[in-house]
């Protein structure tokens, strides 16, 4: 629950996510981490079942007025697979799904939420729809792909902030794709065809940002 102070504690297993299998890995997991000096809560989910290609992310801003401006959705093919990478995008496409916007929208304005987020979401195939991993308050690691379809996100700040100008609100439909790695590397593990032909779609039309 605590990034700050669980890397501030380093030790020779840690890593940025765990899955855990059984009882005695969990405790052993979670010895390690506080004996190595982290003091803040541990967060335990149900791993949803499914490769990298589930994964979503959802990245926008909401207004000081506690209104969406901007939903980017984007459908990761690829995470980074190291011990400390685990959970950062290191591929993507960018998806629209209106249904799953609302939702998400309807959810930051009920809360009065102001300012960037960060939606963590992975398909969960047994029952037909997505669930929300977690929510980072701030822009994603991998949120260049906004501004690869058009949209950039400073901009909505500016706007926001120092003109005062209200724009609305808007959901990203163009394509593009984004990547952190090599393009050989990524096209290796991409298994759907339906997705390789959209993605080489886009490299064919240069629609890539990086």
């Amino acid at each position: 629950s605590n990034g700050v102070n669980y890397w501030k504690n380093d030790f020779k297993t840690q890593q940025k996510v765990y899955r855990i299998y059984n009882d005695q890995q969990l405790k052993t997991v979670i010895d390690s981490i506080y004996q190595a000096g982290y003091e803040d809560e541990l967060i335990l989910q149900e791993f949803v079942p499914g490769d990298d290609s589930q994964l979503r992310v959802m990245i926008g801003y909401s207004g000081k007025d506690k209104k969406v401006k901007l939903m980017s959705l984007a459908n990761v093919l690829l995470e980074e697979h190291t011990p400390h990478g685990l959970g950062n995008a290191s591929f993507s496409i960018t998806e629209y799904n209106q249904e799953l916007s609302n939702m998400l929208k309807s959810f930051l304005e009920g809360i009065g939420y102001v300012g960037f987020f960060t939606f963590d979401i992975k398909y969960d195939h047994r029952y037909d729809k997505y669930k929300v991993l977690e929510i980072n308050l701030r822009q994603g690691r991998s949120n260049y792909y906004v501004t690869g379809a058009g949209y950039n996100l400073a901009k909505y700040v500016v706007e926001d902030y120092i003109y005062n100008r209200d724009t609305g609100f808007q959901i990203v439909k163009e394509d593009n794709l984004w990547l952190s790695i090599p393009l050989g590397i990524a096209l290796k593990y991409v298994k759907d065809k339906d997705k390789l032909d959209k993605v080489n779609k886009l490299v064919k039309n240069k629609k890539i940002s990086r």
